[in-house]
């Protein structure tokens, strides 16, 4: 992407999981330019799977609500309470709660907290949902006749993707 011109010397957001890897690289790469978003569904997710099914719909609610404030403060305290309070039975679920909290808040730093673009930002889903819909709409393909094939499975895969 460097090479193809992107800058790496204007401020870039980037919207990723939570690969410590991907994280150290684009730290490496972009540095102080780079404002790192955490997929807030996968931190939910990550945050449950310490935690007894029993707990689920509580946590995920709370997580949500902390997610969709607009006042980075408040969106920053609820998860924390949260931590505590499950810290002396789930301290993995407390950890995995606390670990990259203020990279999943990065679009409320930037006064993001509805909207479309926070609803396709705030997740690494919408990528995750075009990836999948391109191996779909190519897994079967054995030999490609040409670019323009190429660009009408693409195509379709985008428009597929689009209505989910």
């Amino acid at each position: 992407m460097i090479r193809r011109g992107l800058s790496t010397e204007r401020r870039l957001l980037f919207v990723i999981d939570g690969s410590g890897a991907l994280r150290r690289a684009i730290g490496k790469i972009f540095g102080s330019v780079a404002l790192v978003q955490r997929c807030q569904v996968h931190k939910i997710r990550n945050v449950l799977d310490h935690l007894p099914e029993e707990y689920h719909a509580s946590v995920r609610k709370a997580m949500f609500e902390a997610y969709g404030t607009a006042s980075v403060k408040l969106a920053r305290k609820q998860p924390m309470r949260l931590a505590d309070s499950l810290r002396d039975a789930h301290p993995g679920a407390a950890a995995s709660l606390e670990e990259g909290l203020d990279e999943t808040l990065a679009l409320q730093e930037l006064g993001f907290s509805e909207g479309p673009l926070w609803v396709t930002l705030r997740s690494t889903n919408p990528n995750e949902n075009l990836d999948g819909g391109m191996a779909e709409f190519t897994r079967n393909v054995k030999r490609w006749r040409g670019g323009s094939m190429i660009l009408r499975r693409v195509s379709s895969a985008v428009l597929e993707a689009e209505t989910r």
